[in-house]
């Protein structure tokens, strides 16, 4: 190993297990150049330093500089109007053949090394930049201070190819050498992705001004007060806490293989800290509460419970139970919870506690489930798939209420009626009206022109369909074709709601229409590849949209105005790699009830609760082992459902943070 600092003017360059100084660089370092910023290569034979007002390229094997020029004026000549003066770090790939520098401005400048020749401008922060390279020079990390993003970007094409949500106030950034991880760190945290996955696993406590890097499965933070932390990417736990001597930190390196952790210092000493074995407690039971102290829980919940049922306002009747769900033991209290969720009724819901998983139900031997459906009341649910049934569930229970038989094409759609009564359900070229109390048909709508995506209104009494030709509505009481509406060419989306239509294609587009007059009442653009799930809001205001193939983002639109007020979950949704396209179109997007969140399945297997004012996840939940193929959240907000191609449905209860106006 190898490491380099600016002292005095000189870079120097120290054979670290041997301790000793192994060449010094003649590279002054003037005092309006301030401080510097020190990179080197993999193999450590090159060198960066980027200083207020120039960039150096060394050759340290020769002990020479090769290079010296003006990073502002390669700025100015790309046209760039932001400063580029103050750099905040630099980084040489693996080979020494590509070089990277991030700057105050939010500009991340890549160079080809050693011939200075600039290759890519990366301007997608707003300020105070930090920046990455992968060993073998094929993508950047970059990352702003304050726009919340990460973006991971292609050298040889330069396209941005990922942005992950980032931390608020970034000091630090990190690549793997294979480029299958990243970290950012931020005031107070670290998040480290799968870039394959898109998952993210968060470290909390890291210090007030961190830095990060990952060996293995350790991260190591780093802090201004002369902390180095070593946690364990499995749980997520800090192992062990390191201080020194007060000097500044600079850098900090882990050896998974010798167990050695090196530091470089501001007073110019490196250190290096043998760290034990990890050591494996044996087992120890909890000591479990006496009796007398769980009967005082008891009665402590009962009482609260009792006197929030009597309260005679809601902002009390919260007070109780907030104090219930805080006695040791009883949070997830069935009795409590209930109570809980009867609240939410006349409570607003401004953010989400927890959610966990309640149930899965068993499709047999079916293939996977694509459709989902409930009553108004949260009572009844319906699925349907690749098998050829439908399935009508308890949603409470998770018992199996009635199955159609089987028919030769894939259940594309299905719906039910507010009362649970009736159910529909949509192939390729039939649609069907059934009662769910006898099983019996009530209509069957046979048409070639059937053919396309299907919605049905709440009712279960109407049906959209998207034809060759026309959008068709068709009345299923009595199987006949009511009006057509023009074509949206190509759809690949519907929702049906009270006298508006929703529809999204291939060409990207969201097309609102107007069904008392039938005419297309707006068109939404954004999207840069197919639209793959639309939805409407219960009052009509705002329409959910997803993207497929390349475009992974979901947007919000308002639908008096057409404005998007709000694009995210641009998360990767296949494992092959984050410059991939997914084999299969991704995201299914729905509403909750107050529209003031919204649940999301995809590709990568999870599925993941939304904050719509800020764009924020909230939640990633796991369990399937195929894609997620449908999602919903059920009148209420009491459970969520998914469907996979696994073959089952599963039931998640989500915990709503509650609070009373």
């Amino acid at each position: 190993w190898r490491v380099g600092q600016v002292v005095d003017g000189r870079y120097e360059v120290a054979r670290v297990h041997e301790g000793r100084c192994l060449r010094e660089v003649a590279a002054p370092v003037t005092p309006k150049e301030g401080s510097v910023e020190l990179g080197i290569s993999g193999d450590g034979r090159y060198a960066i330093t980027a200083g207020l007002y120039t960039v150096r390229f060394c050759d340290l094997a020769e002990g020479r500089c090769l290079r010296v020029f003006d990073a502002v004026f390669d700025g100015r000549r790309e046209g760039l109007d932001r400063i580029l003066h103050w750099p905040n770090s630099v980084g040489l790939s693996g080979d020494g053949r590509v070089a990277v520098a991030a700057y105050h401005g939010g500009i991340v400048l890549v160079w080809d090394f050693p011939s200075g020749a600039l290759r890519l401008v990366l301007d997608g922060h707003d300020s105070r930049a930090t920046a990455a390279i992968g060993h073998d020079g094929r993508l950047v990390l970059g990352a702003g201070r304050t726009d919340g993003t990460a973006r991971v970007w292609d050298v040889a094409t330069g396209r941005c190819v990922h942005v992950l949500d980032s931390c608020e106030r970034v000091h630090g950034a990190w690549l793997a050498a294979d480029a299958e991880r990243a970290a950012v760190a931020g005031d107070g945290e670290i998040r480290v992705w799968d870039l394959r996955s898109g998952r993210a696993r968060v470290f909390r406590g890291v210090g007030r001004l961190p830095r990060v890097s990952v060996a293995g499965d350790v991260v190591v933070s780093m802090d201004v007060d002369d902390t180095v932390r070593l946690w364990t990417m499995e749980d997520g736990r800090c192992r062990r806490t390191l201080r020194g001597n007060g000097s500044r930190l600079l850098a900090a390196h882990f050896d998974p293989g010798t167990g050695l952790l090196r530091t470089g210092r501001q007073d110019d000493r490196l250190s290096w800290w043998a760290l034990p074995e990890r050591y494996t407690a044996p087992p120890r039971l909890s000591r479990p509460r006496r009796h007398p102290e769980l009967d005082m829980f008891r009665s402590r919940v009962a009482d609260l419970m009792s006197r929030a049922r009597t309260a005679e306002e809601p902002r009390t009747a919260l007070e109780l139970l907030t104090g219930a769900r805080a006695v040791p033991g009883h949070e997830r209290e069935p009795g409590l919870l209930a109570a809980w969720h009867g609240l939410g009724r006349s409570a607003t819901r401004v953010g989400l506690r927890s959610a966990w998983p309640t149930g899965v139900f068993d499709a047999g031997t079916d293939a996977g489930q694509v459709a989902l459906g409930t009553s108004a009341d949260g009572r009844v649910a319906v699925s349907g798939g690749g098998g050829g049934s439908v399935r009508v569930w308890n949603l409470e229970s998770g018992t199996r209420k009635r199955v159609t038989e089987k028919r030769p094409h894939l259940v594309a759609a299905v719906g039910i009626s507010d009362d649970g009564t009736r159910a529909v359900y949509a192939t390729g070229t039939t649609i069907v009206a059934w009662s769910v109390r006898s099983g019996e048909r009530v209509t069957v709508v046979d048409d070639p022109s059937a053919l396309g995506v299907t919605a049905f209104d709440s009712a279960a009494r109407m049906a959209l369909v998207a034809g060759h030709d026309a959008l068709q509505l068709w009345n299923l009481d009595i199987g006949v074709c009511e009006r057509k509406l023009p074509p949206h060419p190509n759809a690949t989306a519907l929702w049906f709601g009270p006298g508006l239509a929703v529809s999204g294609g291939r060409d990207g587009t969201v097309r609102l229409w107007d069904l008392n007059t039938g005419r297309c009442a707006r068109t939404l653009r954004g999207h840069t590849n197919w639209v793959m799930s639309v939805c409407l809001s219960a009052d009509g205001r705002y329409v959910l949209s997803s993207g497929g193939y390349t475009d992974r983002t979901i947007r919000l639109w308002d639908a008096a105005t057409g404005a998007c007020p709000r694009v995210f979950g641009d998360e990767p949704d296949s494992r092959r790699g984050i410059g991939s396209v997914p084999e299969v179109p991704s995201k299914r997007v729905r509403f909750s009830p107050d529209a003031r969140f919204a649940i999301s399945g995809g590709s990568d297997t999870t599925v993941r609760i939304w904050e719509l004012a800020t764009g924020r996840c909230l939640c990633v939940l796991e369990g399937h082992e195929g894609k997620v193929s449908a999602v919903l959240i059920s009148p209420g907000a009491r459970f969520a459902l998914s469907a996979g191609t696994g073959g089952s449905v599963r039931r998640w209860e989500p915990d709503w943070d509650l609070r009373v106006p």
